[in-house]
């Protein structure tokens, strides 16, 4: 994007925010400073990341448990370990292909107080790893917030502006938050043990704010799993996390990034924010083998200004440069909130997104090989009853990564909301998608293959639920989904329907319990499902063919500082002789899963 396309996208938002004639200034989220802005001292206490499939389709990431406030006590200690398995066996084990067992065995153990110090350590297996500590992450902080220098050694993540340099390793998609997506806020250095393999730093950070300005540096250096050529080119970096075959184990390590950075951040908290982001990242082999060559590191220069105007009308964005490519966010947000609240954003990502993580705002995630204009409202005409929607004009300018051919695309979203006070909910919304796919023949090993398919879906939702805070709740749900062309050229349908259930004691007891009726033509059409797991994470995946899934999952608190919990659930596809596939495939059409937890809290 070069500078006179982002000196135009910056006109056409300032022309369009006159045209909103705000008066007065914004209420509470009106852009001002934050709740999570300034340096984080401390652990963050979301550490454990579950990537999911959202019910539309895109892919965030969601926080392992809320944040609980403040303590009460000046000392805190917490310890967590999770088993779950699967009852069936997969091919994987089978026939030798995993190294490891079927269990997944996460632990974690954390200590704060003093309002000065945190430490933690967690370690995680995926089913079929050999090692109990395939993955290990920890870190220590030192210091506390307001002025006083916050030192952190181990694992942590950056994050800052749009998230486009410093990603902070979480970032949620579009959805019926019509707004909240679109702008990112927080910023500083966040200490935490994390159960995402990939999108961390680990070494030694520094962070200072002294009055309206905050100072961090960092410096990193860490392995990563890699697909590496024979002839010692790096191809890709494995972002999965998984180390069960013979492929996966010999990518492990393969690859060293060394990284330093530094932040300013200038924030006095009334009309304007600016920061000034700059990272570099040098990616080599960890170990030249002997028939390759050492084409020495990949380096990823990258820097940013980002920066929010805080008026009657918010203006905010971030422009950066990585590895030579430029790239940017920008957007106007009026709030006038519970009456209306609009947000209009433009983005432009380069082709190459390099080998450093981005969470900027779009289509598929990260900041690459994207241009779009994203208008999001949400308006309260009164207090009942909430509408909100969304339109979406995005484009892939190139192939890259899973989009083999150039396209285009138009995402719209209209969705309305009920309260029937603070219990009661209903919510209902339509969502419709077409991406064309059209370009110049693309060769795909050695065959030459135009392109020009449309590719449509719409997706309908009517959802109820009546819930007491820490008591009895249900809901119930039904979705259908159409696609076209499905398989054979045809329109797909597909069909959800879902209960919910939650009784038990407040504090005591709690028992979850979810049964879901599915029928789909295709894969095509699938249904995505994100589903309540055992305390403190989410587990989600898709429902293809005709068949039913249903779990429950049970909470005992025999004390405030004990808690034993235990998830069963099963899924039958009557239309199916196998469920899955590959290593993961599960001979039967039935598929079960048994977890516990245990917690202590003191």
């Amino acid at each position: 994007m070069s500078c006179a396309r982002v000196t135009l996208l910056l006109a056409l938002l300032l022309v369009a925010s006159g045209t909103l004639r705000a008066q007065g200034a914004g209420t509470e989220g009106d852009g001002g400073p934050p709740a999570d802005s300034g340096l984080a001292g401390g652990h963050d206490w979301l550490e454990e990341q579950i990537v999911v499939s959202d019910e539309d389709g895109a892919v965030e990431l969601l926080p392992e448990e809320e944040a609980d406030g403040e303590d009460s006590d000046p000392w805190r200690l917490r310890m967590r370990m999770r088993v779950v398995t699967k009852i069936q066996e997969e091919r994987g084990y089978a026939d030798g292909r995993y190294a490891g067992d079927r269990m997944k065995l996460y632990s974690r153990l954390a200590v704060a107080g003093g309002g000065w110090f945190s430490a933690g350590i967690l370690t995680e297996k995926d089913p079929g790893e050999r090692k109990v500590t395939d993955h290990i992450s920890g870190s220590v902080a030192l210091g506390a917030t307001g002025g006083s220098p916050v030192i952190v050694a181990g694992d942590f993540r950056v994050r800052a502006g749009q998230r486009l340099i410093f990603s902070g390793g979480r970032a949620f998609g579009k959805g019926s938050d019509v707004i909240t997506p679109a702008k990112r806020t927080g910023w500083g250095i966040v200490s935490s043990p994390t159960a995402d393999e990939f999108n961390y730093h680990r070494g030694l950070a520094l962070s200072v704010s002294p009055g309206g300005v905050g100072l961090a540096a960092f410096l990193s250096r860490r392995n990563h799993s890699a697909v590496v050529t024979d002839d010692g080119t790096i191809r890709s970096l494995d972002k999965t996390g998984y180390h069960r075959t013979a492929t996966e184990i010999g990518r492990r390590n393969r690859v060293t990034q060394r990284s330093l950075g530094f932040l300013v951040n200038f924030d006095p908290g009334e009309f304007l924010q600016l920061g000034l982001n700059v990272a570099l990242s040098a990616f080599a082999l960890s170990a030249v083998p002997a028939h390759s060559s050492d084409h020495g590191p990949s380096r990823d220069l990258c820097a940013s200004l980002d920066f929010t105007i805080r008026a009657p009308v918010v203006f905010y964005g971030e422009i950066a440069a990585r590895s030579g490519a430029p790239l940017g966010v920008v957007g106007i947000l009026f709030d006038d909130r519970p009456r209306v609240r609009i947000i209009l954003s433009g983005r432009s990502y380069p082709v190459a997104g390099g080998f450093t993580p981005s969470a900027g705002f779009g289509e598929r995630g990260g900041a690459e090989n994207e241009r779009g204009v994203y208008l999001g409202l949400e308006t309260g005409p009164v207090p009942p009853l909430t509408f909100h929607a969304y339109l979406d004009v995005f484009s892939s300018p190139a192939p890259s990564g899973d989009a083999f051919y150039p396209r285009r695309g138009v995402d719209r979203l209209l969705g309305i909301t009920i309260r029937g006070g603070p219990s009661l909910r209903f919510d209902a919304r339509f969502r419709a998608r077409r991406v064309e796919k059209k370009g110049d023949p693309v060769d795909r090993g050695g065959i030459t293959t135009p392109s020009n398919q449309a590719h449509s879906e719409s997706r309908w939702r009517m959802e109820a639920r009546w819930n007491v805070r820490e008591g009895p709740g249900a809901g119930f749900r039904v979705e259908h989904v159409r696609v076209s062309p499905g398989t054979s050229s045809r329109e797909d349908r597909g069909t959800m329907a879902l209960a919910d259930l939650r009784t038990g004691a407040a504090g005591v007891f709690e028992a979850k319990f979810r049964a879901i009726f599915f029928a789909t033509d295709s894969f095509a059409a699938r249904l995505y499902e994100t589903e309540a797991d055992l305390p403190g994470s989410l587990s989600g995946g898709v429902l293809y063919g005709r068949g039913t899934r249903w779990y429950i999952i049970l909470s005992w608190s025999p004390s405030r500082v004990v808690r034993l919990s235990g998830k069963f659930s099963r899924i039958g596809v009557g239309d199916r002789k196998n469920i899955g596939s590959g290593a993961g495939e599960i001979r039967g059409n039935v598929s079960e899963q048994v977890g516990v937890q245990f917690d202590v809290d003191f």
